[in-house]
């Protein structure tokens, strides 16, 4: 970014900046691009849009489509339902690491816990610690089923969903990995 530019955002002599700059100056000051746009706990109330204030934090939820609308403009609804299946990925997702971190702890530790409970006279039949397994690996499929369900939704929309990561690649029904039936 050139330093006329800068000096001249600096002075309010220049009346617009781009996107890209306010990207760019994010990146320098390190913050992220929204607190640049959006004062939060800074002002009582920011002017949004030509005759529309509302406080900052719903203002920045209704920019990022977390919000369908702004508290102070009912009237005007906008449809977030893409910004909200993108939030409900990374939703899913995080649900499917815990519930995969769960299962590889409890196969990991499994006969440690046996041991446990053997020692202590208590050790449980080998047919529960199997079906504590089990239920952990149908709440991991379960899961899964979720994030492929959410993904196919998003491919009929158009939309390209997120990556899944190698672990959990296994999961991404075949429409999106380019092939068309």
């Amino acid at each position: 970014m050139d330093r006329t530019v800068i000096a001249k955002l600096e002075k309010g002599t220049r009346q617009t900046i781009t996107v890209g700059e306010v990207i760019v100056l994010a990146r320098a000051l390190r913050v992220p691009p929204v607190d640049l746009l959006f004062d939060l706990g800074g002002q009582e109330a920011i002017e949004v849009l030509p005759g529309v204030s509302t406080d900052s934090w719903d203002a920045l939820k209704w920019f990022t489509g977390e919000a369908d609308r702004l508290p102070a403009d009912s009237e005007a609804s906008q449809d977030a339902k893409t910004v909200q299946w993108y939030r409900q990925h990374d939703q899913l997702l995080a649900d499917w690491w815990t519930r995969r971190k769960d299962l590889e702890i409890s196969l990991g530790t499994e006969g440690r816990v046996w041991l446990d409970d053997f020692q202590a006279g208590t050790a449980p039949s080998e047919d529960i610690t199997r079906r504590m397994i089990e239920l952990k690996a149908d709440a991991l499929r379960g899961a899964g089923n979720a994030i492929s369900l959410l993904r196919q939704q998003m491919l009929s929309a158009g939309l390209t969903p997120p990556s899944l990561g190698a672990a959990a690649q296994y999961i991404e029904p075949d429409q999106t990995k380019g092939e068309t039936t």
